[in-house]
């Protein structure tokens, strides 16, 4: 194969590469702002409840609690990573995601 052909390979998978990163973060920007529009929106409805998708930082800025309040409801005496979802937590944690919404919105509702 001459050194022209190879040249022109490298270049086509170089260009394919770099199309690959295009779509892929653009498909990840464009999902990140759908889930951003959700929740903007789902917060000026009236009458928000605690939900499984929301964080901890989450529920606790919106809701004004604090994240220690927050913990001691969910029944955690060590440190969690605010940007966990309520979700995942309950899988971590096999707990049973229900009833911690309830007491949740029980103590919101207060």
């Amino acid at each position: 194969m001459s050194n022209k052909g190879r040249d022109r390979y490298i270049l086509l998978a170089v260009i394919l590469v770099a199309l690959a990163f295009v779509i892929f973060f653009s498909w990840r920007t464009y999902s990140n702002y759908v889930l951003w529009k959700n929740q903007h929106n789902y917060f000026k409805k009236p009458g928000q409840e605690i939900e499984s998708w929301m964080t901890l930082k989450m529920i606790s800025e919106r809701f004004n609690i604090s994240h220690t309040q927050l913990l001691e409801e969910m029944g955690v005496n060590k440190t969690l990573n605010p940007h966990i979802t309520l979700d995942v937590f309950c899988k971590q944690y096999k707990q049973n995601c229900t009833s911690l919404l309830e007491r949740l919105n029980a103590r919101i509702a207060k």
